[in-house]
């Protein structure tokens, strides 16, 4: 590319950079209270709790670390029920606090203020009830993660492939839930899980999404959901932060597919490289919130007895990882 044509270029890609920026400006809260929306506050309180959750995962904890934090979380906790009452949210943040509480008084130390406080919440009877959801610090042990493991991890890799023959019969909607539900276990930065997804198999909004992406032709209309990951701007607070959605989004969506394919089914990712126009016309046609930005698209459909796959061969190793130099 030579010097004329990289000035011709320059006003679109700042356009671009600038649409993003401003959309991260106005939806992330760096200048807002926390509080300003619940979705802000959700994100706040996941943020402020998981350091007391990673300070009990040490291997060595300190005795009695965290208070002027468990003050603060206490406090913004109570913010959050009278203002937005509880909800599966608070289940987490009020599961984290009393662990916290039972590991610091099992090493003799105890907070009874907090304690009372937390004891005086009005929350039973109106939280979700979630047997299966821990807070906190979960034991684990190497013999059950080894018996959890696929006999072959290449073969299981391997065997993942972007899939543009799809069978045609439909997926239960329970099943698609069953692959999100998985993909949840992907890491965001301080566990605010601000990744979304918008499911559709209805075949008019299917056919309205595809319309917008040009690398699906041939097999996107043959895909029983279509996927939109997206990211929710909301749960960001500072400038550092700028990129992260992109790399939370990508993860979660990496997690999705992986998810997809351990229940047997197949999927191919549909990049989102688009433009402003692009981008603003998508969220016109299928109601995207503005406050989410688009990560990816994702076509999903059954496998076929038998059906063929792009190899995309990877490159070597050592062309990609270097050890300490």
């Amino acid at each position: 590319m030579n010097v004329f044509q990289k000035i011709l270029i320059a006003p679109k890609l700042v356009a671009c950079y600038a649409y993003d920026g401003w959309r991260f400006i106005r939806y992330a809260h760096l200048f807002d209270d926390p509080f300003c929306s619940q979705s802000c506050a959700q994100a706040h309180l996941y943020r402020l709790s998981h350091s007391l959750e990673k300070g009990l995962a040490l291997p060595q904890p300190r005795v009695g670390f965290g208070r002027e934090l468990t003050e603060q979380v206490m406090k913004d906790l109570e913010k959050y029920y009278a203002k937005f009452g509880a909800d599966s949210c608070t289940a987490d943040v009020r599961g984290i606090l009393e662990s916290l509480l039972e590991s610091h008084e099992a090493n003799g130390i105890s907070w009874e203020d907090i304690s009372s406080r937390l004891s005086a919440l009005s929350y039973k009877g109106t939280e979700p009830n979630n047997s299966e959801q821990k807070t906190g610090l979960v034991e684990r042990t190497r013999k059950e993660v080894l018996a959890s493991l696929p006999a072959s991890p290449e073969l299981f890799f391997k065997q993942r492939h972007s899939v543009r023959q799809f069978s045609g019969v439909q997926i239960p909607r329970l099943e698609i839930e069953r692959a999100v539900q998985l993909a949840q276990r992907a890491p965001s930065v301080c566990n605010r899980q601000g990744g979304r997804l918008h499911l559709y198999d209805e075949p008019t909004l299917k056919e309205k999404i595809l319309a917008h992406q040009d690398g699906n032709r041939g097999f996107g209309d043959q895909a029983a959901v279509i996927v939109a990951v997206t990211h929710d701007l909301s749960i960001f607070y500072k400038n550092g932060e700028r990129n992260q959605a992109f790399v939370d989004g990508g993860i979660f969506a990496m997690n999705l597919t992986m998810a997809l394919h351990a229940l047997g089914y197949g999927s191919c990712m549909l990049n989102w490289s688009m433009s402003p126009r692009q981008d603003v016309a998508m969220r016109k046609d299928i109601g995207i919130p503005e406050g989410e930005v688009i990560i990816a698209l994702i076509a999903v459909g059954g496998l076929r007895e038998k059906y063929t796959v792009a190899a995309s061969p990877r490159r070597p190793v050592e062309s990609i990882a270097s050890w300490n130099k």
